[in-house]
């Protein structure tokens, strides 16, 4: 019963009691039985317990024909073991019943959408009964099931999820307001399998919504319905999310705008969660994943490069354009940022949240960058540090949230020669790391990106790196 209803009802019991000789109240008002019972009928009406219908399946499995246990057969028909569905000749007989029991037909509808699939054993014939049975009653408590299947086919089960998604993702309305007048505030009907139908529906739509002109409010409607308080309505649902989110930046076709890119960033972190902090949330999806954390990676080196300008006394122009470069190129697969406390201090935490380790027993002011490109992982020191690369196998882990100064300056992989100096010999202390020597000329660009194609195949040149 809506707000409105029951303030007018309210406004006309004291107009009532106001009159001249009256004392109170009949019994019950004709008007809120009325609402009462219109009331009731939105609300789903919950299934009996499961060993009372474990009761009604045998006997019904044995030939039963109770009206009693046909009345609560439409719980068992697509529910438990075996689906009732496969008993001869029940679903005919729960429908010739629900024409005269209105809780029969009832049972037949909640059932329908609760345990509702598009491949589910008779699904459609139960859809068609239900519409008949609608234009054959004339109760006005079915009013809004009559509504929902003329505006949306809601019974057809090929036909109304797709749209009501649609209307979902397109209305003017609330999305709560659109639920609502179908019977999904609910919230047994919420988190059925109509719903879920639904959900499923506008998950396939979301490739297109992303590429569309409103994308910033058809995405708000669709995380109004993907979403059910702090976490995903349907939490199994997270891989095929996931796939139709970032689908749009795999499938070899134009991606969608950056802010498009954003939207589905944020939803991602904090509706599935975090691909460097929680890879168990997306096993299913690691190449969806990976497409997250080379975004993830432009966020930390963004802030890493803005913190080093506060931060940091020399010029970082020319190491920012080489792994500006490198990151442009697809090269770099995960960033990971070490922070000395006055940073961390000073951290906005609005682009990567608490994606970030502490760099414990260091200068306050003093951070790494650790950067996996291929099978090495390097360390960019700020301030005067050496830049250092090891292989996966020996390098420091990405992800953990204390560093110690001593697991980021061992030995590493040694830099190659000057690739135009051909005479000139690497020295074996380069283990202990590049010196950003010649920043001007290229030099350690040049040495930097030698290891890069010769360790991960990565090929950068002069041009990428070159500062404008």
């Amino acid at each position: 019963m809506s707000g409105y209803a029951f303030e007018a009802l309210r406004g006309l019991e004291a107009a009532v009691i106001a009159l001249p000789g009256r004392r109170s109240l009949p019994p019950e008002l004709a008007t809120a039985r009325m609402l009462r019972e219109i009331g009731a009928a939105q609300s789903a009406p919950k299934a009996p317990a499961d060993q009372f219908l474990e009761g009604v399946r045998v006997r019904l499995g044995n030939g039963g024909d109770s009206p009693r246990d046909v009345r609560y057969a439409p719980w068992i028909l697509w529910h438990g073991n075996p689906q009732a569905i496969g008993f001869p000749g029940l679903l005919h007989r729960i429908v010739k019943q629900a024409f005269e029991s209105r809780s029969t037909f009832r049972n037949l509808i909640e059932a329908w959408l609760r345990d509702f699939a598009v491949g589910q054993r008779e699904i459609r014939e139960a859809g068609l009964a239900i519409v008949t049975l609608l234009e054959n009653n004339a109760d006005a408590r079915l009013d809004i099931w009559r509504n929902a299947q003329t505006r949306f086919s809601m019974f057809d089960p090929l036909v109304g999820p797709r749209d009501i998604a649609a209307e979902v993702l397109s209305s003017q309305r609330p999305v709560t307001e659109v639920l609502g007048s179908l019977g999904f505030a609910d919230e047994l009907r919420a988190n059925g399998g109509y719903m879920r139908a639904i959900h499923d529906e506008c998950v396939a739509q979301l490739p297109r919504l992303l590429r569309g002109p409103s994308v910033a409010s058809q995405f708000s409607r669709a995380v109004a319905l993907l979403t059910q308080g702090k976490q995903l309505r349907f939490p199994d649902a997270r891989r095929s999310t996931a796939k139709s989110l970032l689908g749009p930046w795999t499938d070899g076709h134009q991606p969608p705008s950056l802010e498009a890119q954003g939207l589905v960033k944020d939803f991602l972190l904090k509706y599935i969660g975090h691909p460097q902090l929680q890879p168990h949330l997306w096993i299913g999806a690691e190449t969806e994943a990976a497409v997250l954390r080379g975004w993830l990676a432009r966020a930390t080196l963004q802030v890493f490069f803005g913190l080093i300008a506060k931060h940091a006394p020399d010029s970082w122009r020319y190491r920012e354009a080489f792994w500006l470069a490198c990151l442009k190129k697809g090269a770099i697969a995960d960033a990971w940022l070490a922070l000395g406390k006055s940073v961390h201090a000073s951290l906005d935490r609005k682009q990567i949240g608490d994606a970030f380790g502490e760099l414990a027993g260091s200068s306050g002011d003093q951070s790494v960058l650790l950067l996996r490109i291929g099978p090495i992982v390097l360390a960019e020191w700020s301030h005067n540090g050496k830049l250092r690369a090891w292989s996966a196998q020996q390098a420091p882990k990405l992800y953990e949230r204390t560093y110690r100064r001593a697991e980021l300056v061992q030995d590493g992989l040694p830099f190659p020669a000057d690739p135009t100096r051909p005479l000139a010999v690497a020295r074996g202390s380069d283990r202990s790391g590049l010196m950003h020597l010649g920043s001007v000329t290229g030099l350690w660009q040049r040495r930097a990106a030698a290891l890069l194609a010769q360790q991960a195949g990565v090929t950068v040149f002069p041009t990428d790196w070159e500062v404008r």
